[in-house]
């Protein structure tokens, strides 16, 4: 199973097209790959606690 996580967590290095907080996760399993977009709202810790969470549910919703 491979697990991708990338994004800006900021504090800094936001633009408008891309914003602090914006997510991307990709769980990948045998032929299957799921990726979602996520927008998480808080400071640096906070987004990077949600965005593993985020991924550690998929990778569960996978095995089962």
């Amino acid at each position: 199973m491979d697990v991708g996580i990338t994004g800006i967590a900021g504090p800094g290095g936001g633009t408008e097209e891309k914003p602090v907080g914006r997510v991307y996760i990709a769980v990948s399993y045998g032929n299957k790959t799921k990726s979602l977009e996520c927008k998480f709202r808080g400071d640096h810790d906070r987004v990077r606690l949600w965005a593993n969470q985020q991924a550690l549910d998929m990778v569960h919703k996978q095995l089962m």
